[in-house]
């Protein structure tokens, strides 16, 4: 089965235990601001280019599978995808591991 995905974004994924200090970090830093926010998650982007730098998210969000709930191990790999569904079932044909389903 072939997987076409018509355009698709990646970024990395930070972890953390304290998030407002991650965040200003970044901010400070780099120059990045938010362009999608909810309580302790954030996506950043550069503010000169507009372009997607990356997300902070905290160890205990909702947004993560369970078994990575508290766990500051590991890399998040996040991708974007414009036709979730066909990726979704190219991924489960593959028989790769989905740790937490689609919401």
């Amino acid at each position: 089965m072939e997987c076409a995905m018509a355009q698709f974004e990646s970024y990395p994924v930070i972890r953390t235990s304290n998030f407002a200090r991650t965040v200003a970090f970044y901010e400070d830093l780099f120059g990045l601001v938010p362009f999608y926010e909810t309580d302790g998650f954030v996506r950043l982007k550069h503010a000169a280019s507009g372009e997607m730098a990356l997300t902070i998210i905290d160890v205990n969000h909702k947004f993560l599978p369970e078994g990575l709930l508290n766990n500051k191990e590991g890399q998040i790999m996040s991708f974007v995808v414009d036709q979730f569904d066909q990726t979704y079932e190219y991924i489960y044909m593959e028989g790769l591991t989905i740790l937490k389903e689609p919401e």
